[in-house]
């Protein structure tokens, strides 16, 4: 984990994906898998990176985290405007905010280069 937030998130009950609709409901122990075999674990206080298989591959764990970090910000509540817009952060660390969170929500078949909702809050596209 990045870093603990000092908040919770507000997460759903259980997990579920809606992909006609566009929308994904993440709960606390919601396991992802990535491409590079990372884990992000989403916990009451932020979202966990493991490798599952020992992976060194130091770019990918750097992907990883920024995934995780996007996410984050996402869950709770750092990157909205306060109207939905996913707000885009140049200096965030380990890369685009908006290009880790559309790979975070492709994960699931969600499209977040056009409207989504995550744990029912509806999000403008990330650009």
């Amino acid at each position: 984990m990045r870093y603990a937030l000092d908040r919770d998130a507000v997460l759903a009950a259980r997990t579920s994906v809606n992909i006609a609709g566009n929308a994904v409901n993440l709960a606390q122990g919601t396991k992802i898998i990535i491409q590079s075999g990372h884990v992000l674990t989403i916990t009451a206080k932020g979202v966990e990176v493991s490798d599952e298989d020992h992976i060194c591959d130091y770019e990918a764990y750097l992907e990883a985290q920024g995934m995780a970090a996007a996410l984050e910000y996402l869950l709770w509540g750092d990157s909205i405007d306060g109207v939905g817009n996913v707000a885009e952060a140049d200096a965030f660390p380990h890369g685009c905010y908006a290009q880790n969170l559309i790979k975070v929500m492709r994960c699931f078949g969600i499209d977040a280069s056009k409207p989504f909702r995550v744990n029912g809050i509806q999000y403008n596209e990330c650009q």
